[in-house]
């Protein structure tokens, strides 16, 4: 039973920290209206199916705590919006990432969408793959006990497999439009460097390179960092899902063993869940100064409901002064 009491430990932990975090990149997005372009809405899209991840958890959460096998069908009923959002929040990083390459390639076009009218457009493929695996799902669950209440074991036969084979399918797409966008701008970033060391041109026009090669600099090294956390998190729990599953198999027959091995893949799936809006902290000076004001913002107010009322103070004062002077008297 080491397992289950583990493995509620890593849900309880993630809990808090992902959807903080998470409110906070929308909470952000909401406050600040230079936040509400195209890639800011993304994110908080993003950041809304990984609250609905997140919060799905309890189902997982409340089986192992009572020590009960799940059956399939019921899990799934339970964690259907958890399914969606799950193959919603991967596609994502498809619709994110082909964003950046866009407004890398095609500026012009991309600055004639209107935001909100361009997240819903480009947001109709997430909705129709994280439909069809849900819909899928639900006519192929059995009524047969699985280990843990989570969508890779929720998920029965061949719509299992096309979602485990469709998800390595977009971490590829997403590594290559990763390292494609940072080709793009490692060269367009060293031909602005070259033309501001070498340019004789006004202060003003050197000044404005300048500014453009340290944007895209600081760019580059955010898309780095998130390349990196994607694949450590992601990348991980899908694969490790997909070794599980395949390989150790022929080493490990004992099917309970192995359904609890995938499980623990949750650890890299809840990273993943909640690791934006610690990336956005770190590396966007946007977003890190919206969510320290956010911060200051949380603190101002807990510590407004803890402190005593000033007038509890002034009522306080003029009963004592009273009280004196009665005394006195």
């Amino acid at each position: 039973m080491v397992y289950f009491y583990s493995i509620s430990v890593i849900i309880v932990a993630f809990y808090g920290l992902g959807l903080f975090g998470n409110f906070n990149i929308i909470w952000a997005t909401y406050r600040k209206r230079h936040l509400r372009k195209k890639h800011g809405l993304l994110l908080a899209s993003l950041a809304g199916y990984h609250i609905v991840c997140i919060s799905s958890q309890w189902v997982n959460l409340t089986y192992s705590i009572s020590h009960q096998l799940p059956r399939q069908d019921e899990c799934f009923k339970w964690i259907m919006p958890y399914t969606f959002a799950l193959c919603a929040q991967a596609m994502m990083y498809v619709v994110i990432v082909g964003d950046l390459l866009a407004a890398i390639l095609v500026p012009l076009r991309h600055r004639l969408f209107r935001p909100l009218k361009y997240v819903v457009l480009i947001s109709v493929p997430v909705w129709l793959y994280a439909s069809a695996i849900t819909i899928w799902g639900a006519a192929s669950v059995e009524q047969k006990n699985i280990m843990f209440c989570n969508p890779p074991l929720a998920l029965n036969g061949a719509v299992n497999r096309f979602w485990l084979y469709s998800n390595l399918a977009i971490i590829v797409i997403v590594v290559v439009l990763h390292i494609l966008v940072w080709m793009i701008l490692k060269k367009k970033g060293v031909l602005h460097h070259s033309s501001v060391t070498s340019s004789k041109g006004p202060e003003t026009s050197v000044s404005l390179r300048k500014t453009v090669w340290r944007d895209q600099r600081r760019a580059l090294h955010s898309i780095s960092a998130q390349l990196v956390l994607f694949l450590w998190s992601w990348c991980t729990a899908v694969v490790g899902i997909e070794l599980f599953d395949d390989f150790l198999y022929k080493w490990l027959p004992n099917v309970q063993l192995l359904e609890v091995l995938q499980s623990y893949m949750v650890f890299f799936a809840l990273l993943c869940y909640s690791q934006s809006y610690y990336i956005l902290l770190w590396r966007s000076p946007e977003y890190s100064a919206a969510f320290k004001e956010q911060l200051r913002i949380m603190f101002r107010t807990a510590l407004d409901d803890t402190t005593p009322k000033a007038n509890d103070f002034t009522l306080t004062d003029g009963n004592r002064q009273s009280g004196t002077s009665i005394h006195n008297l």
